[in-house]
């Protein structure tokens, strides 16, 4: 299934405009959108891995799913950081394209990671 045209002018306003916003009510696309961009910018610079930082529920599902759902994404690979502590760190070494994490575990990444924050890009949804 083919992007929408508004989704493709979110995909192009996302590869066109670095640290930018997509602003759209829940059920729009940007999810796609967003994938689509990652994986189209995949091919022009390094631009992985990915942190999204999301509600839990839509960090721990709905990413995860949209990756699963269309064939274009499907060679993006996407680990959740939740849960126990050895279950984040256990999500932090698997080999992932997208990580996906919800807002409350930020202080603990960021206490992880110290000065060696290895996300290229980060989405905040």
């Amino acid at each position: 299934m083919t992007l929408r045209k508004y989704q493709h002018d979110m995909l192009m306003h996302i590869i066109n405009t670095p640290r930018c916003g997509v602003f759209a009510s829940m059920g729009s696309g940007k999810t796609r959108a967003v994938l689509e961009a990652i994986s189209m910018l995949e091919v022009l610079e390094p631009v992985l891995p990915v942190l999204v930082v999301a509600p839990l529920r839509v960090a721990k599902s709905t990413w995860p799913a949209e990756i699963a759902k269309w064939p274009t994404l499907e060679h993006l690979r996407c680990a959740f950081i939740g849960g126990s502590v050895k279950e984040r760190r256990a999500a932090l070494d698997t080999q992932a394209d997208v990580f996906t994490t919800n807002y409350e575990n930020i202080p603990w990444l960021v206490d992880h990671f110290k000065d060696k924050w290895p996300y290229r890009m980060v989405v905040l949804g």
